[in-house]
């Protein structure tokens, strides 16, 4: 249970910083939208690659129409990017959906809406990391039962076995005639000298 609540945890972590991570970079993209600079579009996203990693797969700026002007990696070819485009383009936000980002690219004073940036993004990174502490997590637990279980072998052996033993051995010359033997562990208070 624990692993599935860090999972979604992870996850809501992840999706909210590439929601931000999004939306800061198409504040930055208005200008080089707006006239048409798709050199400058692909080195910005590039830079924004560089920057988080692998954990983005692909981006795309679209413009007012849906049309796509920058593209870096590869957009899944079932998407419907025009349609995107147009869903943030009439919510003016940043919209999750899912495996990909959307976020309005928007130029000058009056904030006007000139484009889409769209990110794919991947949590392999983020599933192989909580795999790995899960992984750890079980060895240590697995070490820690194995100590407690042999720690409760020795106390057991310690304080119940070798008490019994050494009544064994009383009750067994009681047992052959020698009366005089001399009874362990009297002074316990527990079942064994009681």
């Amino acid at each position: 249970i624990s692993n599935v609540i860090a999972w979604r945890t992870s996850a809501e972590s992840f999706e909210n910083a590439a929601s931000v991570q999004t939306g800061l970079l198409a504040q930055t993209l208005g200008g080089a939208l707006r006239f048409r600079k798709p050199d400058d579009l692909s080195a910005a996203m590039d830079a924004f690659r560089s920057e988080v990693g692998t954990q983005n797969s692909w981006l795309v700026v679209l413009d007012s129409t849906g049309e796509p002007v920058a593209t870096v990696g590869t957009p899944p070819a079932d998407m419907d990017l025009s349609t995107i485009g147009a869903d943030v383009a009439a919510a003016e936000e940043t919209l999750n959906l899912g495996s990909h980002i959307a976020s309005a690219i928007t130029f000058g004073a009056e904030r006007a809406v000139v484009g889409t940036l769209v990110t794919g993004w991947t949590t392999n990174e983020l599933r192989a990391e909580l795999f790995s502490n899960a992984l750890l997590i079980g060895m240590i637990e697995l070490v820690l039962a194995a100590v407690a279980t042999i720690c409760a072998i020795v106390l057991i052996g310690r304080f119940v076995a070798r008490p019994m033993t050494s009544l064994e051995a009383v009750v067994t010359d009681v047992a052959d005639g020698k009366l005089d033997v001399e009874v362990p562990m009297q002074h316990r208070s527990d079942e064994v000298g009681a």
